[in-house]
């Protein structure tokens, strides 16, 4: 896959094998993840305001949208996947990069994928059918 570089993909620096290890070395984000985020926010502060996150959805459509300019289907987005730089996701400066590229493929937006790869329990319909597109939905 070319080498991606965007403000909201995480930035891969290297990697390192070890005996019983694969060490993938990347920026660091010291925010933790979106799913740690929002329940650090519901435990602390309780519901969060939509507009108060509407940056995140930002950067999320971000990744995604240069992904796919780009020919790659990620295959395993999900609020775990996604980093934060600062704990809090409501400061409108925070800033999130998609990570865990292990699904990731090659796809035209007209090519049609089969592999059920990724998490389960966030597949969309299209996973089960093993018939689905570069962005995971029916036939463009």
């Amino acid at each position: 896959m070319p080498a991606k570089d965007h403000p909201n993909i995480v930035k891969f620096h290297g990697v390192y094998y070890e005996r019983c290890f694969v060490c993938i070395v990347m920026d660091k984000l010291d925010g933790g993840d979106l799913v740690e985020g929002l329940q650090r926010h519901l435990k602390e502060r309780g519901q969060i305001n939509c507009l108060d996150v509407v940056h995140v959805a930002y950067q999320m459509a971000a990744s995604i949208h240069y992904l796919h300019q780009r020919n790659v289907a990620h295959r395993d987005v999900k609020g775990d996947n996604y980093l934060m730089d600062r704990k809090n996701m409501t400061d409108k400066q925070c800033k999130i990069v998609l990570t865990d590229f292990g699904t990731a493929c090659t796809a035209s937006p007209t090519d049609r994928l089969s592999s059920g790869v990724g998490t389960k329990i966030f597949w969309p319909p299209e996973f089960f059918d093993r018939d689905y597109s570069q962005k995971a939905g029916p036939d463009p």
